[in-house]
């Protein structure tokens, strides 16, 4: 049996670690966590890594959303039923706020989430909520359809 010849090839090894062999060297986690997963956890990865392709080729803005709703799709809500925007914002800390914020306003434009008002007196994640001009501080979503 071979090695499939498609796979980069390994990073050459270095002292100092750059961000391109960090993500080379995640990649390879990556590959070595694919021989532990069961049957049905491969199937999973494969169907997600078709998703993520499919829409790469649709823009940067079909992308995003996708990105957004995916992680929203595997984050736990609270009690009663929403997802407050700090940890949305903390599971995606490398995505830039207003790229986040228009991603949201986007998805709810399409009716696949609902943004929440801040709720009086809780001031938890306050500083990660979206400031609207007309709606003032959403600081919670919900996935449409999740229950």
């Amino acid at each position: 049996m071979r090695v499939l010849p498609e796979l980069p090839p390994l990073p050459p090894p270095t002292r100092g670690g750059t961000l391109v062999c960090a993500n080379a060297a995640n990649l390879e986690e990556v590959f070595h966590l694919l021989w532990r997963l069961d049957p049905e956890e491969l199937r999973a990865v494969g169907r997600l890594v078709h998703h993520v392709l499919a829409v790469r080729h649709l823009g940067t803005e079909p992308m995003t959303d996708a990105h957004v709703l995916f992680v929203l799709s595997r984050l736990w809500p609270d009690g009663d039923g929403t997802v407050i925007l700090a940890r949305l914002r903390d599971r995606i800390s490398r995505m830039p706020r207003t790229l986040l914020d228009d991603a949201l306003l986007r998805i709810e434009a399409s009716g696949e989430i609902e943004l929440f008002p801040a709720q009086e007196n809780d001031v938890r994640g306050e500083g990660a909520a979206l400031r609207h001009p007309t709606r003032g501080t959403l600081s919670r979503c919900a996935v449409r359809g999740a229950e």
